[in-house]
């Protein structure tokens, strides 16, 4: 299905906020953005808002719109937040998942692994995210998936903020590999750890080791 402008335009601007293209604090000019993309305003508005609710851009009354400020304690709320529904999801994802996304993930993982030294570290992310969105849009429950989404954005804004640009590493697809063989074989109970260990050692990687306790 052919991705309209407007859903091409959030998607650029979605992503450059979190690779840090576009820094915290950086002011967003209507104009300018609609000069840029080409988009009329009533569009780019709806654009905004959305990335509004995403908590990615605020808007300071006699200000304007700026990208939003990520500092300790939206960090620490946002992974709080990723253990309990990442463990829920685990609970549902093996008796939901049909065997059409199976397959999509298995090709997307090889793909990667497959194209590996080729990608850049935003192209790894991209590919990745396609693999995470398949993965939580297998749950079965919109309003938990779109949590989800917005909660792995907020932690991807996070390392990229650290400054973390290093090259992907086979890690992170054998990590992949691992947890659909859990899906697949249904080992709730082992799933449901993995995806709690993952947020943990993420925030480790940030150096809020102590933020979670």
């Amino acid at each position: 299905m052919p991705v309209s402008k407007k859903e091409q335009v959030y998607k650029d601007l979605q992503e450059k906020i979190i690779t840090q293209e576009l820094a915290c604090g950086t002011r967003l000019n209507e104009k300018e953005l609609m000069d840029e993309y080409g988009i009329g305003r009533t569009p780019l508005r709806d654009i905004l808002m959305k990335l509004k609710i995403e908590c990615l851009i605020e808007t300071i009354p006699q200000s304007g719109t700026f990208v939003k400020e990520l500092d300790k304690t939206e960090i620490r709320e946002t992974l709080e937040m990723r253990i309990p529904l990442e463990v829920l999801a685990a609970g549902f994802i093996p008796f939901r998942i049909t065997k059409e996304q199976l397959d999509e993930i298995h090709y997307r993982l090889f793909n990667v692994r497959r194209n590996l030294d080729k990608l850049t570290i935003t192209e790894f992310k991209n590919e990745t995210d396609k693999v995470h969105n398949l993965y939580y849009e297998s749950v079965g429950n919109k309003k938990l998936a779109e949590n989800l989404k917005q909660l792995h954005n907020i932690s991807a804004r996070a390392w990229f903020s650290k400054g973390y640009k290093m090259r992907a590493t086979l890690d992170t697809l054998d990590d992949w590999q691992k947890r659909i063989e859990m899906v697949e074989n249904k080992e709730i109970e082992k799933l449901q750890e993995e995806v709690r260990e993952h947020v943990i050692n993420f925030a480790n990687s940030l150096g809020l080791e102590d933020m979670l306790y």
